[in-house]
């Protein structure tokens, strides 16, 4: 995502329903984490020396290479997540815009504003800042999602893409829902905002659209019937679907692939509801996982450059089991910066909206 949704919680059975989910979110971040990691850390695998292609060492490539797949996971989540709790809201005419909107303002800019000033200290500091763009105009892009649109990530930030996908779906969504909720002048304005936008999109990144329909994947899981089928049986076999699907792709096209990914994955989501909760120790251990994910995927690349270029100034060509140690040691130095981060910022997010939300009433009680 995430890559970038709140776990919102279930009136009925939530909490044995999020445990699953927030370590499905955890899992996914650290996905995308050995992912670039291991991409910094070692030469691709066709220049690795030859004594070091071992199978092995191939699988460990393979399990390491699922960025994208994470990706397109946390996509379906955020769409269950958000979207779907936003069509329950409309359905049991309690949906307001203003506060969806202030619910995914605050949880996005409490991260992206930090993260964005943050790439600039780092790449500066790192020795990336000759090679990459740090004008103001792209930084203005990024902090107001138009990358992919006008302009790309800032700075070494690479990742920042995925999150300006995440703000349109949001818009999309949620203006495409109180179209419905409301009338009058309204529902002009909300239809005008989803119409532009999809022109928009179409025009400038039709990517985003693409996307979209895996987050929209999200949504219509979440929308369907409780299984009657026992989740204890149906979990597990949806799991095995999704990884069958990851390791043996079967389409050449991105879409096809991501699309094949993003329906085993809403799946998975769809036949966790009603599992038997993680233990305690588990349960807590996946809350802690999912709460810094966004975090960590906000701001763990530009991170990775400076670590590896510290350490690591060439990359390595012989992957040793002490090669393969000194990459973990990386990732999880990288990750406890990254809960440094959502320990000073994200976590303040519940705090930032509801003072949101005060300012809001205030102003609207003035006129």
């Amino acid at each position: 995502m995430q890559l970038a949704d709140t776990v919102h919680r279930q009136p009925a059975g939530s909490q044995t329903h999020d445990g699953w989910l927030d370590w499905l979110r955890g899992l996914a971040a650290l996905m995308v984490l050995w992912h670039h990691g291991r991409q910094a850390w070692f030469v691709a695998w066709s220049d690795l020396d030859p004594a070091s292609q071992t199978p092995l060492n191939e699988f460990l490539f393979f399990i390491t290479g699922l960025g994208r797949e994470a990706v397109v996971i946390f996509f379906v989540l955020s769409g269950w997540l958000v979207g779907g709790q936003a069509l329950r809201a409309y359905q049991t005419g309690v949906y307001s815009l203003r506060g969806y909107l202030i619910a995914r303002i605050s949880r996005l800019y409490v991260v992206i504003v930090p993260a964005l000033l943050l790439t600039a200290v780092i790449d500066y500091f790192g020795g990336a800042w000759a090679g990459q763009d740090h004008s103001l105009s792209l930084f203005l892009v990024n902090l107001f999602s138009l990358q992919g649109l006008f302009g790309h990530a800032y700075g070494s930030n690479g990742p920042l893409w995925s999150l300006a996908y995440e703000w349109w779906f949001y818009v999309l969504w949620g203006f495409a829902l109180a179209a419905f909720a409301y009338s009058g002048r309204l529902r002009a304005v909300a239809l005008f905002v989803v119409v532009s936008s999809i022109a928009l999109i179409a025009w400038r990144c039709p990517g985003i659209l693409e996307m979209f329909t895996l987050w929209l994947l999200g949504v219509v899981a979440r929308s369907l019937p409780p299984s009657r089928w026992p989740p204890s049986v149906t979990a597990p076999l949806a799991l095995i679907g999704l990884c069958l699907v990851i390791a043996f792709p079967v389409a050449q096209s991105d879409f096809v692939r991501d699309g094949l990914v993003g329906i085993a994955a809403a799946m998975l989501v769809y036949f966790c509801t009603g599992l038997r909760a993680p233990s305690a120790r588990g349960f807590a251990l996946g809350k802690s996982l999912a709460a810094f994910s966004f975090s960590l995927y906000a701001l763990h690349y530009p991170l990775n450059l400076l670590l590896i270029d510290v350490f690591v100034p060439q990359r390595l060509r012989e992957a040793s089991v002490l090669n393969w140690l000194g990459c973990l040691l990386l990732m999880v130095a990288e990750a406890l910066l990254c809960w440094c981060f959502y320990w000073f910022f994200e976590r303040h997010t519940p705090a930032v909206r509801a003072a949101l939300m005060r300012c809001c009433r205030r102003r609207l009680s003035i006129y």
